[in-house]
């Protein structure tokens, strides 16, 4: 038998010394090299290889080799790519995030209407920025059908979208006697029509409305009406005549002299008031409360008799009302005249059409709140005087006290701000100081 032997040989390669050293290196940790991740903007959420590493911008001990890098920032596309890092490099990784949104362009008729984007609201019409896809915009205003429509965008795509409202209308007829008699119609304390005589008016918004007449040699009249969807408001006018025997015409004078002080006068709502903020009394200090001792104590606006001459007095309710407690008392009013009860009131803001800048002086407020004194009231923003003997806002708001109590320790009154339309009415703590408006007995 013959044997057939094999030999095996291995051949071993001897190692590199630089090999070997990196391999070393490795496993000891100090072939790690400095890495510099940065995004534009920072901010963004790091993952080398799927580890969270922080966010940008950021500088990280990696061993040289290939990873995977993604970045992400909420508002922002994703980024992800291989970056390799290298040994003795500088290994500086920056990514500009590109936003991921896109742009609806919204043209609103009429303005003003409220803007609603899935669910969140917008202040005013314009170029909104959104994140790519379907979006429901919603558009409300008050007197007009609401609008809702989806529209889908893509990724930097700007859309252009008119939304007009269709309104959601009545008619108003009106009957007047005499026919040369003057008729405006009011909507929000501004005139929004002027006539003589009868007249119909189709499609008119939906809402509250004042309507005024008036003719020489006759009372004036004011009413406060409402124009419902798909009805005929009818109103018949028949102005008094002032020269006829036993007629009951409003004379209201032009100013009366109080205290040493001279007020002008205003008729509005079919009533006599003072144009001006009561300023009588003496000032006493901010600090202290109003006591019943006979004489009128009154608080000037950050102890400052100058802005008593400007804006009045601002009193407590016990004080303005002479410490009595029956609505629709004198308290310290001229005689004659009477603190305003709180209906009297509301029929002031009535007539204002619930609009205050239709009280407020021209100059007073700003933008949504800026006063016309169509009233011609002449509100000025005076500022109040808190529990606490502290003056605040000025020029910003006020309030008007009512001899109406709400409890043993509130009384009622309205407000006006400087920056919307809005007439509010609250309760306060009788020892808060406000201003007085004196309205003419009956």
């Amino acid at each position: 038998m013959i044997k057939t032997m094999f030999l095996l040989f291995l051949i071993v390669l001897p190692v590199s010394s630089h090999a070997q050293e990196l391999s070393e290196m490795r496993a000891s940790g100090e072939a790690e090299q400095l890495v510099e991740i940065r995004s534009d903007p920072n901010g963004a959420i790091i993952y080398l290889d799927e580890i969270p590493e922080g966010t940008t911008n950021a500088q990280l001990f990696r061993s040289p080799g290939k990873y995977k890098l993604w970045l992400t920032k909420p508002g922002y596309l994703d980024v992800e790519k291989e970056i390799e890092v290298k040994e003795g490099a500088a290994n500086k990784f920056v990514s500009p995030l590109v936003k991921n949104i896109s742009s609806l362009m919204l043209n609103i008729n009429p303005p003003g209407a409220e803007i609603e984007i899935d669910g969140k609201s917008y202040a005013k019409a314009g170029e909104i920025e959104l994140v790519p896809g379907s979006h429901l915009v919603v558009v409300r205003k008050a007197g007009y059908i609401e609008a809702k429509e989806t529209i889908a965008i893509e990724l930097r795509q700007t859309i252009t979208k008119t939304i007009t409202l269709e309104p959601v209308t009545g008619s108003l007829r009106v009957k007047v006697a005499p026919i040369e008699a003057e008729v405006n119609l009011l909507k929000d304390g501004q005139v929004i029509e002027k006539w003589e005589g009868s007249k119909i008016i189709r499609k008119l918004l939906v809402g509250s409305y004042s309507l005024e007449a008036q003719s020489s040699g006759y009372e004036r009249s004011s009413k406060y009406i409402e124009i419902k969807k798909g009805k005929t408001t009818t109103e018949e006018i028949a102005l008094k005549n002032m020269d006829k025997a036993g007629s009951s015409s409003l004379v209201c004078g032009s100013q009366i002299t109080y205290e040493g002080k001279i007020y002008k006068i205003v008729q509005t709502g079919g009533r006599c008031w003072l144009k001006e903020n009561l300023d009588a009394g003496t000032m006493i200090d901010g600090k202290q409360d109003a006591v019943n001792n006979g004489r009128i104590e009154k608080y000037c606006y950050g102890n400052d008799s100058g802005n008593c001459a400007k804006y009045g007095g601002l009193y407590q309710w016990k004080e303005a009302m002479a410490y009595s407690t029956t609505s629709g008392t004198k308290g310290i009013c001229p005689d004659g005249w009477h603190i305003p009860t709180k209906a009297e009131l509301k029929i002031l803001t009535i007539v204002s059409a619930e609009n205050s800048n239709a009280l407020k002086a021209k100059g007073q407020g700003t933008e949504r709140g800026e006063g016309t004194d169509t009233r011609r009231f002449s509100a000025l923003l005076a500022g109040y005087r808190d529990s606490n003997g502290r003056f605040g806002d000025i020029s910003f708001y006020t309030d008007y006290w009512s001899s109406t109590e709400y409890d043993v320790a509130y009384a009622y009154a309205i407000g006006l701000n400087y920056n919307d339309s809005n007439i509010y009415w609250n309760y306060y703590d009788k020892v808060v100081s406000f201003s007085i408006r004196c309205i003419e007995d009956n």
